[in-house]
């Protein structure tokens, strides 16, 4: 936390001096926290569906999304993984094992307890580390609660506009949805 004020800007300047420079910023954001926008967090359930979106937050027992109505949430217990950016195939591996934690952007791997995610930071309680806290917009590959059930059984797959896709043994067809 900064105990000053700090100011910070963006500037242009012209290649040429006998000429003006018009140039135009575009996705500027100042704040606490800023997101990466380029990708929506992935929110992997154990089943193999896979629920995409930005998160709220995350507490011991829920996983809050950001909405245009409110809020919506999904059972933490029914969650294997978070990805916050890409993961490359290098560094997948923790994804898919026994071992629960926290995925960073350089490849490391810290081992231990996810305790929460607020205002766009993972707490994390590690025995080597001790509390732990991570960005998880510029730190943060991915966040591993339990170990992904292997895929199979599932006779439909639904995908959304959103980029979330919901597998199922059954499907049923109502008025109002599926």
């Amino acid at each position: 936390r900064m105990s000053k004020d700090y100011y910070a800007g963006l500037a242009v300047v012209s290649v040429r001096g006998d000429r003006l420079n018009e140039s135009v910023f575009e996705y500027v954001e100042a704040g606490a926290f800023v997101r990466n926008r380029w990708f929506k967090p992935q929110v992997e359930l154990s089943s193999g569906s896979l629920r995409v979106g930005h998160l709220a937050a995350m507490d011991g027992a829920t996983i809050y999304f950001e909405n245009a109505l409110g809020r919506e949430v999904l059972s933490r217990s029914s969650v294997a993984n978070i990805r916050f950016q890409p993961v490359p195939s290098r560094y997948s591996a923790p994804l898919n094992q026994q071992r629960t934690g926290v995925l960073l952007a350089g490849g490391e791997f810290v081992e231990g307890d996810c305790r929460g995610i607020e205002q766009g930071r993972v707490t994390v309680s590690s025995v080597p580390l001790g509390l732990v806290h991570y960005d998880v917009n510029s730190e943060v590959l991915a966040v591993v609660l339990r170990k992904r059930v292997a895929s199979g059984g599932h006779a439909y797959e639904v995908k959304l506009n959103d980029g979330s896709s919901w597998l199922g043994r059954e499907l049923e067809m109502e008025r109002l949805g599926v």
